[in-house]
């Protein structure tokens, strides 16, 4: 991964830290748990951990081409305002944080294929957290409150380069919990050896 002392923008430098410590996560849930674990359901209609790293792909992958889009507009002029989330944004992003206790159920765009047992996922979001790394690179000295894009569920729902950028780290931070959350379920298998 890339230091974060190469980005001159405080929250952009959060967001490299902790796109790091996600693909951290992900790697030692990979290196930890056999793949029978990795594909365990406590029931049906719940996502084992396949499938929560398996959301992340699909939902990055639909926001990267955005995020671009939006790259490619911003005029700089921006390196030294702070982040500065619109009202909605701001809303938006309290729902996905991995700190909300708000379910949020996921639009179909975004769900993983279902009964999920692909054990090559975690490398290959590892792979794509390459993609979001360049991103928020690219974002220093754009103006994050400025150049939105719409959100891939609808062209009403636009978003600022910062918010979008932000979006998806939190998002990450929460899926990982919820994967993790997974492992200390009692029925998971082998956790009675734990």
């Amino acid at each position: 991964m890339v230091s974060t002392k190469e980005i001159r923008h405080p929250h952009l430098k959060t967001l490299l830290a902790d796109v790091a410590e996600v693909t951290a996560g992900v790697e030692t849930l990979r290196a930890d748990l056999t793949d029978e674990q990795l594909v365990w359901k406590p029931e049906p209609g719940v996502w084992n951990v396949l499938e929560c790293i398996e959301h992340l792909i699909v939902v990055d992958g639909l926001y990267f081409p955005r995020i671009e889009a939006a790259l490619a507009a911003a005029q700089g002029g921006g390196k030294d305002a702070p982040f500065r989330p619109s009202f909605f944004g701001k809303t938006f992003l309290r729902y996905v944080s991995p700190d909300s206790k708000r379910k949020i159920k996921t639009f179909r765009l975004f769900e993983p294929p279902p009964a999920l047992t692909d054990v090559s996922v975690p490398a290959r979001f590892i792979a794509q957290q390459a993609v979001l790394t360049a991103l928020i690179q690219r974002a220093d000295g754009a103006d994050l409150n400025d150049n939105t894009f719409s959100s891939p569920v609808s062209r009403l729902i636009r978003f600022s380069l910062g918010e979008g950028l932000t979006l998806l780290v939190l998002h990450q931070q929460r899926h990982l919990q919820q994967a993790r959350r997974l492992t200390q379920h009692p029925g998971f298998p082998g956790s009675a050896g734990r």
